[in-house]
């Protein structure tokens, strides 16, 4: 048996003062309890979740469609979507798993270091068998670290011109690379 969590009485007051019509208070306090499960099945976050349908009562206007239940439903998804792609992009952009200090801590044993250099010669054969102009986009790319429109604009090519050398000097690397392995 699920506990309500929400002072429906006193909170329903409150919100006559702020909302613009008894219909969205209403609508809360019929969906609130089943909104925050929706979205805690979805974020597994039960603090979250409140936020997230809070913030989608609020988000709901005089102007929302005739199915105000389907609607507020679709914005606490959209919401908890939302939420997700924001965690999933912290997670990528802060690795927890391995600290800062391990990486410059790591060797490279004698055979990684062996197998690199051969690598790169490689590498550098494979640019040296390339036209003057694709060699001197994937340099400026990839080592240079520059833009398709800075290259493009510093050797008097177009953007897609400078991508089509790009993506032919990669595959013929590539090619080369994996003809050795």
């Amino acid at each position: 048996m699920m506990v309500a969590i929400f002072p429906y009485t006193r909170f329903s007051e409150q919100l006559r003062f702020v909302t613009k019509s008894s219909q969205q208070v209403k609508i809360h306090i019929k969906n609130y309890e089943g909104l925050v499960r929706y979205a805690a099945s979805i974020t597994k976050d039960w603090a979250l979740s409140e936020d997230i349908v809070q913030d989608a009562f609020l988000r709901i206007d005089s102007k929302s469609p005739n199915a105000p239940d389907s609607y507020i439903r679709r914005i606490v998804h959209n919401l908890c979507i939302d939420q997700l792609r924001k965690q999933q992009r912290e997670l990528q952009r802060f690795d927890h798993e391995t600290p800062i200090t391990s990486y410059s801590e790591q060797k490279p044993t004698q055979e990684s270091a062996l197998a690199d250099k051969q690598e790169l010669k490689l590498v550098i054969k494979a640019l040296a068998e390339l036209p003057q102009i694709t060699r001197e986009v994937v340099e400026l790319h990839r080592l240079e670290g520059l833009k398709l429109r800075e290259i493009a604009s510093r050797l008097n090519l177009s953007v897609t011109q400078t991508h089509e050398h790009l993506h032919t000097g990669i595959k013929h690397c590539m090619r080369v690379l994996n003809a050795k392995r």
